[in-house]
């Protein structure tokens, strides 16, 4: 049995006991759709009645640390970077989860899933998709809005002398002095 054939099993094993749950979708089943190796790690999309997620799982079974699981890790595909939550089980071995649709009941039937699965794949995959997330795009506004006040240390000064009025300060800075 290859590493996508136990994730699947072990997935349908856990689906026993979500079934309950109101946000589990009875039109779907686990199903894995591979995808292709990179780096000697094989990508593919776990579909499941509650998630849809990007797996990253070594050609080789890794050893899983139990005190590893949810840290997460960035990971360099051709369409851009994205994190990954560290789990697994002993069985199986350690792998990257990477979340995609959570819960999945806008999904109508298996059909669906599958052919969203397999447009994932081509997208992350694809070169042109590149681009970089909200975080990211956040992080290195933040950075330079940093690096400004440490650049230009008149421009902090002269922002901390401006101080604000009794009106702005009434009005949260929203009036404009007369």
């Amino acid at each position: 049995m290859d590493l996508f054939q136990q994730l699947k099993a072990s997935y349908q094993e856990a689906a026993l006991t979500m079934a309950e749950l109101e946000f589990y979708n009875s039109a779907l089943q686990v199903d894995v759709v591979e995808g292709s190796v990179l780096e000697g790690s094989c990508l593919a999309v776990l579909i499941t009645p509650w998630c849809m997620n990007l797996i990253l799982i070594s050609e080789e079974k890794p050893e899983y640390d139990q005190a590893q699981v949810g840290s997460k890790k960035i990971v360099s595909l051709p369409s851009g970077s994205y994190e990954f939550l560290y789990a697994g089980s002993e069985a199986l071995g350690a792998y990257g989860s990477c979340s995609l649709f959570s819960p999945m009941l806008e999904f109508a039937d298996q059909e669906a899933a599958v052919l969203i699965a397999e447009e994932v794949l081509k997208a992350v995959l694809n070169t042109e998709n590149c681009g970089k997330t909200d975080l990211q795009l956040a992080k290195e506004a933040q950075k330079r809005e940093q690096e400004e006040r440490t650049d230009n240390p008149s421009v902090v000064r002269a922002k901390s002398k401006e101080g604000l009025s009794r009106r702005k300060f009434m009005t949260a800075a929203f009036a404009d002095e007369p």
